[in-house]
């Protein structure tokens, strides 16, 4: 019996192989975006959401260069018939994912069938730490894409905040489909290499078997990092926060609030910093650069007496990171 298992395991892993030898044989004909602040519409404040580095160039990667266009994408429709990708945060304590904000690309640069996709949040405890069971999702309608012949996308809210724990993955998961037509949507993505390796868990993408594999080790094999970002509240506690590099964003408060609201963070290591408001739509309405910082924990109170009632995301920044949540003005 042992032989037998041995035999089967040793075929699988040989199967596999030449899986990933064909997929890694498939990746040519790359198209990249020269600046990632230029490639992103200014109304979906991406950079201050995803896990993409200040200094991130973005791209888009075709299948395979020797088949016709409409081949797909590494990352979205594809001849492989891949069904889903999933980029992965970390928080701390608890917190709500309450929307996100997906860059997409699409061949023609407009969508116009009735298809759709579905934004995804996924706890990180399926196998291997890997997404498990749906916590929520929306129907993301191909025809409400925006700008994506230029890496555009779409800013969407789930229609209940979901809450998370400690890891999550931001998923776009995509029906069943045929290649072909105007509605090829591909993930924009940072450009290969650009990301460390130090998280190999930090993305994966779902095979036509359903299955779950890391983009490092199991899938493409490529350093990079999705489109795929999440927009965060935070509770409010000293043990509930949001990080990224050496930035950790606790909850504001009060919130709601009439008048002035306190936005609490902590650094790791001493920089400058940056703080920014957005409305609901994404307009900036307000920055403030606050020159060096030291180590620790930091607030910054903003006067909002003259905002309207709503809600309106912050974002914070240094060098090594940027985190971004909202709060919400009553009158």
């Amino acid at each position: 019996m042992k032989k037998i298992y041995t035999t089967i395991f040793l075929s699988a892993m040989a199967i596999f192989a030449l899986a990933q030898n064909g997929r890694k044989a498939g990746m040519f004909n790359s198209m990249q975006f020269d600046n990632c602040k230029q490639c992103i519409p200014q109304t979906m404040v991406i950079d201050t959401i995803c896990n993409f580095e200040l200094d991130d160039t973005l791209a888009i990667y075709r299948e395979d260069a020797a088949l016709p266009l409409d081949s797909g994408y590494l990352y979205g429709h594809n001849t492989w018939q891949d069904m889903a990708w999933a980029e992965k945060y970390k928080v701390t304590g608890s917190a709500n994912v309450v929307g996100g904000a997906y860059l997409l690309f699409e061949a023609q640069g407009t969508a116009t069938s009735g298809g759709s996709a579905t934004a995804h949040v996924y706890p990180a405890n399926g196998a291997g730490g890997k997404p498990g069971a749906s916590l929520g999702n929306v129907a993301l309608p191909f025809a409400s894409f925006i700008n994506l012949g230029t890496g555009g996308g779409e800013l969407f809210a789930f229609t209940t905040p979901i809450a998370v724990a400690d890891s999550f993955f931001m998923g776009f998961l995509l029906g069943a489909y045929t290649i072909g037509g105007p509605d090829t949507i591909g993930i924009v993505t940072s450009r290969i290499d650009n990301r460390s390796t130090t998280n190999p868990e930090q993305n994966c993408a779902m095979w036509s078997d359903g299955l779950w594999y890391y983009e490092l080790t199991e899938n493409w094999g490529q350093q990079l990092t999705f489109g795929l970002c999440a927009i965060v509240d935070v509770a409010v506690g000293v043990e509930n926060y949001v990080s990224k590099g050496d930035l950790s964003l606790y909850a504001a408060y009060p919130n709601p609030s009439a008048s002035d609201v306190t936005l609490n963070y902590s650094l790791l290591n001493a920089g400058k910093v940056g703080i920014e408001i957005f409305d609901a739509q994404g307009k900036s309405i307000l920055k403030m650069n606050k020159g060096t910082k030291a180590t620790g924990m930091h607030t910054e109170k903003v006067n909002v007496s003259s905002f309207t009632e709503g809600n309106y995301f912050y974002k914070v920044s240094t060098e090594n990171g940027t985190v971004y949540s909202r709060f919400s003005v009553v009158k």
